[in-house]
């Protein structure tokens, strides 16, 4: 039976959201992508005010530890804040996890850090018998948590004094309909505040019925708004968890058709309806003669000329390439595959297309030779090789140069060197949540010096390792928490290869829509495709799951069903991927 191991030690996220510098680098070429929701009971309790987060008796703190400040209606508001609830969270500094939560009425606020850290403030409304009037923001007087100001607890002196800026909320209404009409439980309509610095998405809140029929989205600042449908209960012909696909305002699938809703200030929008139908993937193919030919056709779909890089593997030895995907994802660049001695005229010539400010060569001479090297700086690229001594450091070079100049506290991932089928699913996810993958020896007992030593330059804020004990063993996992103190250690392992890529794509407090709910499926039994196409996944916030050539795992398709992921993109020809799994036929 298929298990997920779990090492928790921080609370649970109520939402994620693209790091600041992935939204930023939004691909011109690419639709927009959307953090989603999680939808799991506790952050539900917790946004609505009806389970609080605190700190453990043991780690209840005062004095030194107190943040506390004072809230002011905007200068538009027709009501005062002093009769109404609130709520205060702390989020730590880096991270999604909230970690501490208080109730209040009135005006003034206080709250209590778990220790001395950074850590960003939101305001929360607290709705009674009827909505909350007011809206929530976040300290720096934004709707996005990304603009938030970070305050610094050192412990010894009380923060006081912060100012925090309400305005009356506005609100989104409609009808919501997915056929048989009757009970059709958990029914969502949901709004993602779009921020025009970035490109991201922002949740605020959503409105959830358990039958067709007119729903209303309550506490929405001023702004425009991705509306989105879709269904998380039971109902249907097909007997699923989740019968309906999801949709965006005004009646599609995909977000590059979605229509921004305009919501003003203190107003109330009407007629915004969904209409969700019946269930189906669709379906597409990428692929190539040879795989050298294959990854130049996924880049060839994604990227435009002008490229900040293109990371140079071989297409014979998967070991280096592994830690190039997420850093060629991070960059918002391609990953082609080479052969070890010469370049193919296919991937030269789709390098003359993209003309690349530069050219990573990902491995040492071993695994791309220096006569490569030679004929491309003669073709006229800037070529530089990072490498290192063996597959390990190769990794640790790469994750350091790539992301050396990122902002600190992101997620990392861990793979055994010995294998790639794990690390393959890890890289795409590293490249969509803007951290590194980084290899190790799974065998070994603890955690290395010059491994410890990279993650701590890297301010790792969680660790998520990809692949059961047979991959990485307990004792591996277990030297992790005592390394890094204070940071979050997950593990995702399956039975087999299939149902570890499937828990990846899966993971708990995430659940993120791509343009247009894509995922990319590849054969788990080869490296080579899936290699290729983990860095246009990752950039594109889209999912990458392993499967076998010939059918999907049934657990695999109700997670893609479930997560919203029905428009496949298989990676490989039909003798790589046959007919079962075009047919998205379940094994």
């Amino acid at each position: 039976m298929a298990m997920l191991w779990r090492i928790s030690y921080s609370a649970a996220g109520m939402f994620v959201r693209p790091s600041p510098e992935r939204s930023r680098r939004m691909p011109r070429s690419r639709a927009l992508r959307v953090t989603l929701l999680t939808g799991t009971l506790a952050a539900l309790l917790v946004a609505t005010g009806l389970m609080p987060i605190a700190p453990s008796p043991a780690e209840a703190s005062t004095g030194g530890l107190t943040i506390s400040g004072r809230i002011v209606a905007a200068p538009s508001s027709t009501q005062a804040v002093e009769h109404y609830d609130f709520s205060v969270s702390l989020r730590g500094g880096g991270t999604d996890e909230y970690v501490a939560y208080e109730q209040f009425r009135g005006a003034d606020f206080s709250i209590n850090a778990p220790r001395a850290g950074t850590y960003t403030l939101r305001i929360g409304s607290v709705s009674t018998d009827e909505p909350s009037p007011w809206v929530g923001a976040w300290f720096g007087d934004t709707p996005f948590s990304w603009h938030a100001t970070a305050i610094t607890v050192d412990g010894t002196t009380p923060v006081t004094g912060l100012v925090v800026t309400v305005a009356q909320a506005s609100s989104v209404s409609g009808e919501i309909t997915a056929p048989p009409a009757g009970l059709n439980y958990g029914l969502t309509a949901s709004a993602y505040l779009h921020d025009p610095v970035t490109g991201g998405y922002e949740f605020v809140t959503m409105a959830q019925r358990d039958f067709n029929g007119p729903y209303t989205i309550h506490g929405l600042p001023r702004g425009k708004y991705l509306i989105h449908f879709s269904h998380s209960g039971e109902g249907g012909a097909s007997g699923q968890r989740t019968a309906y696909p999801s949709e965006f305002y005004p009646g599609s699938r995909y977000l590059d058709k979605a229509r921004l809703v305009d919501v003003g200030a203190a107003s109330d929008v009407t007629g915004i309806d969904g209409a969700l139908d019946y269930w189906s993937f669709d379906v597409g193919r990428t692929a190539g003669a040879t795989r050298y030919e294959t990854a130049v056709r996924l880049s060839a779909a994604e990227f435009t000329p002008g490229v900040a890089a293109v990371y140079l593997a071989s297409g014979t030895a998967w070991a280096d390439a592994l830690s190039a995907a997420p850093a060629a994802a991070h960059r918002d660049s391609p990953l082609l595959l080479t052969a070890p001695n010469g370049v193919p005229t296919v991937v030269l010539s789709e390098l003359a297309r993209l003309r690349p400010a530069e050219v990573v060569v990902a491995g040492g001479p071993g695994a791309v030779s220096n006569s490569v090297v030679t004929s491309l700086r003669a073709e006229g690229f800037a070529v530089r090789r990072v490498a290192g001594a063996d597959r390990y450091e190769t990794s640790r070079r790469l994750a350091a140069d790539a992301f050396a100049n990122a902002p600190k506290g992101r997620q990392v991932w861990l793979a055994t060197g010995r294998g790639f089928a794990d690390a393959l699913s890890a890289a795409a996810d590293a490249g969509r949540r803007g951290g590194p993958l980084v290899l190790v020896d799974g065998e070994s007992r603890a955690i290395d010096a010059a491994t410890l030593s990279t993650l701590t330059d890297l301010r790792v804020a969680e660790l998520s390792i990809a692949g059961g004990p047979a991959a990485i063993s307990e004792r591996y996992a277990a030297s992790l928490p005592p390394a890094f103190r204070g940071v979050s250690v997950h593990r995702y392992g399956g039975s087999d290869r299939y149902e570890t890529s499937r828990l990846i794509a899966d993971q708990s407090f995430s659940s993120t829509f791509s343009s247009p709910g894509r995922a990319f499926l590849a054969m788990g039994t080869d490296f080579a495709d899936a290699l290729a196409a983990a860095p246009i996944a990752g950039s594109s916030g889209s999912r990458l799951v392993l499967v076998p050539g010939s059918c999907i795992p049934a657990a695999t398709r109700t997670t893609l069903i479930e997560r919203g992921s029905y428009n496949i993109r298989l990676v490989g020809g039909p003798g790589v991927l046959g007919e079962g799994v075009q047919n998205m036929s379940t094994c």
